[in-house]
This record gives C-alpha cells, structure tokens and sequence, in this order.
C-alpha cells in the first residue's frame, strides 16, 4: 500500500515539477536573464542561436531548485486540501514515510544543483569564450577598421588611415591591417608616459594561435618618455604578441571544481596571479641587472661588458654614476664605450660622450626578449685607435646603442625569488620605486582571489544543500497551509527559499573580502544548519498535530 501511494505521489510530483520547470526555464531563458550575462556583437546569426541554446541547460540550474520547491508544496498541499493526508493519518500510515519521493527529488535536485555549479556553468562560460574567441581577430579588425585606433597591452594606437594588406590564400587564419600616420602612446594605469609617432604600423591579427594573438611591427618611431625627459628614434620597433581580449572573462567564480582544487592546492596558479607574479619577477630582474651593471662600473677594474643579441660585445667605463629614484635607471657621467665585432663595424668603435643613461628597455616580460640599451649624449664617434683629431671621428648630439643582453646572474637571481617572497608584503625583494605599489596591489589582489576561491566552494556546497532543504521544508509547509492553490503554493515554497538564498548571497558577498572571509562561511553554513533545524522542527512538531 505504501509503494501504491510513494508511486502516486511521485507521479504528481514530477508532472508539476515537469511544466512548472519548463514554464520557468522559457521564461527565464527568453525574457534575457540569462542571455545578457554575454554580449554577442560581431557573431554571425547562427553563432548568436547556438549562443542562445546554450543558455537553456544553465537556465534551468537557477529555476530547477524553484520548480522543485513549487511542485512540492502544491503536490502536497492539494493532498492535505482533498484531506487524503487525513486519511492516510487515519488509516494509521505514519506519514512522514510519504514524503521520501519528496526526499529523493530534493537529493536529485540538490546533486543537480551541485553538479551544475561545478561542471555544467564552467562548461557553458567556456563554450561561449571559444565561440566568441574564434572570431575575436574578425572582430578586433572590423573594430580597428571602423575607430581607427587600438589598444593592447599598455600601448594604443590611432592613426589617420586604416587599410587592409592582402593575405596569404594558404593562411586564412591571419589578417593583416595597415595603419599610416600613426600616433602612439604608452600607459602606466590611466598616465600617458610615454607618447610618439610612427609612420606605419602593421598589424597582425593571428587566429590560428590558442588562444588568438596581435601584434604589431612599428617603422620610423619617434617617442618621448614624458618622466625621464627623454627622446629615442627606431627604425622598426615591434609590440607584442598580446593575447586577444574576449567578452568573457576568466574568473574564479565560473571555474570547474577541479581547476578550483587546483587552485587551491596552489593558488599561485590562478591566471591572473600567474600573470602578475611574472611580470614583478621581471621587473625585479630588470633592476638586478641594472644594479650589476651599477656594481661593475664602480668596482675594480671598473668596466661593464655586455653582450648584443648580434654577436657584438659592448665595453663601458665612466667617471662615476648615478640611480633613478624612481625606475633605477643608472645616469653614466662622461662614458666612454667600445664596441667590438658589430657586422657593419668590423674594427672596434669608440664612443666619447658627455653624459649617458644606462636602462632596460620596456618590453615583453621574458629574459630572452629583454635588453640593455644605452643612451649617450654629445658623442664623439670614431675607431676605437683614432686619435681625437682623426678625420674618421664624428660628433653626433645623441646616440642610442640597444639590444644588448642582460646578465645572466640577474635572470638566475630573479627567477630563485620564491613566490611566497613576492606575495609577502613584509618580505625584501629589489624592485624599482615605482613598482613597489604595483606589487602591494599584487598582494592585496592575491588575498582577494584566495578568500573569493575558497568562498566559492562553500557557496557552492551551500546553495547544492540548501535545494534539498527547500524543498523538503516547502512540502511539508505546503501539508500545514493546505496550499492547493497556485499562489498559495507559491508563496509558501518560495518565501523559506528566497531568505535562504539571499542569506548564502550574503555571505558570499562577505566571505569575498578577506576581513571578513571567516564571517560569511559562517554566515553560510549557519543558515544550511538552521533550514535543517527548522525542517526538523516543523516536521516532528508542527504536522503530528
């Protein structure tokens, strides 16, 4: 007889959970809820459908719970209307036993839930970033075609004329664009410190790379760095690869459970940080190496010598020296440099000048791409033998040697700098002046990202809990108020829920600032702890009466 009645119930049950999900997944899913998480400009009208049916299955992970909820309360609230729970009673059926189909659908709505927040949405949110992502260089392109300007990295470009360049038929994966008359500028944050001009800038857009990259070659630049007051001329200057930005961003909140445990074993490990540990690692090394250089000038035998990425070797001695407060760079007074074995110097040239600077060029954040370059001022140039009054001597108001590789016990040095050191605040590690801020900002980000990753576990569990408590607590809310009714149903299933989610909101929201990160796990597993208190309540209290 129990078997007949779970089997009637269970049938009730599961045809009001079938349209009244249905019902809220179309709503949900048509009226843009979820849609406008992405913007999809620039995807054709079959990526956009096929962008538009993914959202269904993510649809359903915020209105299944709902459904389970409603469907429960008006199952066994019509029930307790048509007096069949009284007659159950009577019969002597304890009748809490019919509620184990109720039970098993909040178990399954629950492990869906679950599921769902860790599979299913990171699944989505990367299906959309590859769809998005395999035209990104088509739409960069139509963009840079339209405003005539781009900006990546911590340089943009605008330029008066845009033109595209033919392509290789064989490579239909790489676009090429072509911008004249162009003007440059540098970025620190939202300061322009560096700006310029380039005749052409050629850029290339490269689909074919996972994930798609740009780059750009520059010929006749002409910069001005606006804080070291200094003026450079290049007949070509490249600029990057960069990575091509999409409309979804990655982020700790829509990762799969076992990236997320990944991260946590190592929370290093996670992208943003990765990325940025890099780049202090490289700006600490770009200051060793100066130091280095620094150190050979004004010990004994008082040369630095270096080596160029064109198999020359460049000699340096000066009078004495003197550091940036701010970039460290090394200010050279009266330098004289020899360099030997240049290919379109076969014997050694001397250069004489008044005064020089000795930096690290800007550039990409790798040690095979990075160099010392110097910058003289009132040279004279000639054959290293020459005499002051040679004929072969040239003066020249200012030179610039470049690409000459930085030491290797600077990459070394840098590259055994712990992560926990850079991540430590209290912990010494050489960098410029105007990097240390960038750091602090790393260790500050760093602890945010580490209290949001292990927030997000414990929202997740959370909200994966609280679908079966729910939906347990409104069937037998919707038995006591006889909730037959459409609206009565409602109400008494959604109200319990809707304080329960706001509540694990809450504490997400809280667990996500590190200050108060031990507040909002508690906050979360407190109210999971109290839903089940309460459904325990109402359950051997409230329904025996």
């Amino acid at each position: 007889m129990l078997f007949t009645l779970h089997r009637y119930i269970l049938r009730d049950l599961l045809r009001n959970f079938a349209f009244s999900g249905l019902a809220l997944i179309l709503v949900v899913t048509m009226g843009g809820g979820v849609a406008n998480l992405l913007r999809t400009q620039g995807l054709s009208a079959l990526e956009a459908a096929t962008l538009f049916l993914v959202f269904i299955p993510v649809s359903a992970t915020f209105v299944v719970p709902i459904a389970g909820m409603y469907s429960a309360a008006i199952t066994l609230g019509r029930m307790s209307a048509d007096n069949e729970i009284t007659a159950c009673r009577a019969a002597g059926i304890n009748i809490l036993r019919l509620y184990l189909p109720v039970v098993g659908l909040g178990l399954v709505v629950g492990l869906f839930t679950f599921y769902s927040w860790n599979f299913l949405i990171p699944k989505f949110f990367n299906m959309a970033e590859q769809m998005t992502q395999s035209d990104s260089a088509r739409v960069a392109t139509a963009r840079l075609q339209k405003t005539k300007s781009i900006q990546y990295g911590n340089v943009a470009l605008h330029a008066d004329v845009v033109e595209a360049l033919k392509s290789d038929p064989k490579r239909s994966g790489l676009m090429h664009l072509r911008m004249r008359r162009v003007a440059l500028f540098r970025l620190d944050r939202s300061k322009v410190v560096t700006y310029g001009t380039a005749d052409v800038a050629d850029i290339h857009f490269d689909r074919e790379s996972n994930p798609p990259e740009i780059r750009a070659d520059l010929f006749d630049v002409r910069t001005f760095d606006a804080d070291r007051a200094q003026y450079a001329e290049a007949s070509h200057q490249p600029l990057g690869p960069y990575v091509l930005r999409t409309g979804v961003r990655e982020r700790v909140s829509f990762q799969a459970l076992p990236r997320l445990l990944e991260y946590l074993r190592d929370p290093t490990r996670m992208l943003e940080i990765a990325d940025r540990l890099g780049k202090v690692r490289w700006a600490s090394m770009r200051v060793l190496s100066l130091d280095r250089v620094d150190r050979a000038l004004l010990e004994p035998p008082n040369v630095c010598t270096l080596r160029g990425a064109d198999g020359s070797t460049l000699e340096v001695r000066c009078d004495g020296t003197r550091r940036g407060a701010k970039y460290g760079e090394i200010g050279v007074k009266s330098p004289v440099v020899i360099v030997r074995g240049a290919p379109d110097h076969p014997e050694p040239v001397r250069y004489a000048a008044q005064t020089g600077t000795i930096n690290v060029a800007d550039g990409v954040a790798a040690p095979d791409m990075t160099f010392v370059e110097l910058e003289l001022n009132v040279v004279e140039q000639g054959p290293a033998a020459a005499a002051a009054d040679d004929p072969r001597v040239v003066r020249r108001s200012a030179v610039r040697l470049t690409r000459y590789h930085i030491p290797d016990e600077s990459i070394r040095e840098a590259a055994a700098i712990p992560d926990s050191d850079i991540l430590d605040a209290s912990a010494p590690v050489r960098l410029a002046t105007a990097m240390e801020k960038d750091r602090a900002m790393l260790v500050h980000d760093f602890r945010v990202e580490s209290a949001r990753l292990h927030t997000v576990l414990h929202y997740r569990g959370a909200l994966a809990l609280s679908a079966l408590g729910t939906i347990v607590l409104a069937a037998l809310l919707g038995t006591i108020f006889r909730g037959g009714q459409v609206l009565t149903a409602f109400g008494v299933s959604c109200l319990p829920g809707f304080f329960v989610v706001m509540a694990i909101l809450s504490g997400r929201n809280l667990g996500e600032d590190p200050n108060h990160h031990l507040i909002g796990v508690v906050l979360m597993w407190s109210v999971i702890l109290l839903l089940f208190a309460g459904t325990a309540h109402v359950a051997a209290r409230l329904l025996p009466r």
